[in-house]
């Protein structure tokens, strides 16, 4: 009876133990992508409307975000709003002239803080297109 407790007990652990999240493969033509923290939200709110509308918005922001295509690569760079506990990786996605940069969370840890930070990605471009980049 004690052998058959311990059994059923290592086979239910075994099976419902912790899962680990699957590695990222980000694309191919992502060539770096970095995140690094500027400021809480409490500072952000502190600033300009405008200057806080182009941080919160989907769209680009003249004032503070980069988007240049030179030398078969595109370098974007701007302020996002992210979750402060997490721990970011970053990759692209093609729809037809359209990339579509995307932040993931590379771990479960999450927390109901925010910080502003700055986002950059390097994308190869061996044809020197000029796409539309989007935030998400």
């Amino acid at each position: 009876m004690r052998l058959t407790t311990i059994l059923t007990l290592l086979v239910f652990l075994n099976c419902c133990g912790t899962k680990t999240k699957p590695e990222l493969i980000s694309h191919e033509r992502l060539i770096s992508f970095s995140d690094n923290f500027i400021m809480e939200i409490d500072s952000l709110l502190k600033l300009d409307s405008s200057f806080q509308q182009g941080v919160y918005s989907d769209n680009f922001f003249d004032r503070t975000d980069t988007i240049r295509f030179s030398n078969n690569e595109i370098y974007v760079s701007y302020l996002g709003l992210v979750n402060g506990c997490a721990d970011y990786a970053g990759d692209i996605k093609f729809r037809g002239d359209t990339i579509i940069l995307d932040l993931v969370n590379k771990g479960d840890y999450v927390c109901t803080s925010q910080t502003c930070d700055r986002i950059k990605f390097r994308i190869k471009n061996e044809r020197n297109k000029k796409y539309v980049v989007k935030k998400w």
